[in-house]
């Protein structure tokens, strides 16, 4: 069933509709100001994956990511972005763990 979305002539609001009979549109009024002088907008649209394709483009996912970090110059790589992203200093301990992690080493557990 089609969701259709129409602008309200008398307040300028776009509302949304589920349209399960044609017949149904000629009722349709406002939802913020009840008017029924409604323009039929064009809206926008999403594509949705069913479950079944969303979980096989995970798994296909873990072996790109496990690669992705087998190539040491690429861990923490994501941390170091963000912080870039917003223009902020990466604090020193957490640039020392990322470099100990690509020279191979583990950084300590944290106990939470």
């Amino acid at each position: 069933m089609p969701i259709y979305e129409y602008k309200c002539r008398s307040c300028g609001e776009i509302s949304s509709y589920l349209i399960r009979f044609t017949p149904l549109i000629k009722k349709l009024v406002c939802f913020y100001c009840s008017s029924k002088y409604l323009n039929k907008v064009m809206s926008m649209f999403t594509h949705h994956k069913s479950n079944i394709s969303n979980f096989e483009s995970s798994l296909s996912n873990v072996d790109k990511t496990m690669n992705y970090y087998q190539t040491p110059k690429n861990i923490g790589k994501n941390v170091e972005e963000t912080f870039e992203k917003y223009n902020l200093e990466i604090p020193k301990s957490i640039k020392e763990t990322i470099s100990s992690a690509r020279q191979g080493e583990l950084p300590p557990q944290i106990d939470l």
